[in-house]
């Protein structure tokens, strides 16, 4: 259903099917904008009509500054685990920047996806300079049941170990200033 749909705008998606699965809206969550458009699923997969595509929102943030995001994964305790960060604008990887990392972690969560975002993180990295970053570490979900259960028995452990040692990878990628690292 998504493969070739607005491809850079639309990596975290959802369909909703109508009674007799002849048509579907396809709602597109990010990273780009929101958008939402009804779709013909009667065999050509067209585009019938855009519901929203937030045009007014994309208008009013075209004035500031936004952040950018870095998507990627850390090898961390043998996992290959996602994180995401938001990068400043006009990010340059020669300079060091403070880190923010923005922590939940509880049991089956997940903090990194490719949902459109506006919210604190959105104002620290564009307005005071801070990188922003959150980690799914052992116990997150939505990465397979050995890293949701990696945590068995050991809550409270594995979750802190990870974050700590995804900072220190972060710090390798050259462009922290590990004298201003905040995690939340």
């Amino acid at each position: 259903l998504t493969c070739d749909l607005h491809e850079d705008r639309c990596q975290c998606n959802s369909a909703y099917l109508s009674v007799n699965a002849s048509f579907y809206r396809m709602d597109c969550y990010g990273p780009g904008l929101p958008l939402y458009t009804l779709m013909d699923n009667r065999g050509s997969g067209a585009e019938l009509l855009i519901l929203e595509d937030n045009k007014d929102l994309e208008n009013m943030l075209s004035e500031f500054q936004m952040p950018t995001m870095k998507y990627g994964t850390l090898k961390v305790a043998g996992f290959d685990l996602w994180y995401e960060m938001m990068l400043p604008p006009n990010f340059q990887k020669s300079k060091k920047y403070p880190l923010f990392i923005d922590v939940y972690g509880g049991p089956c969560s997940q903090s990194v996806n490719y949902q459109f975002k506006l919210n604190w993180g959105t104002y620290l990295a564009s307005s005071l300079g801070i990188i922003v970053a959150s980690f799914d570490g052992r116990g997150s979900g939505y990465q397979g049941d050995e890293i949701l259960h990696a945590i068995y028995k050991r809550l409270g452990t594995f979750e802190v170990e990870d974050q700590i040692t995804a900072v220190r990878k972060f710090i390798d990628m050259g462009f922290i200033d590990k004298d201003r690292i905040a995690i939340w």
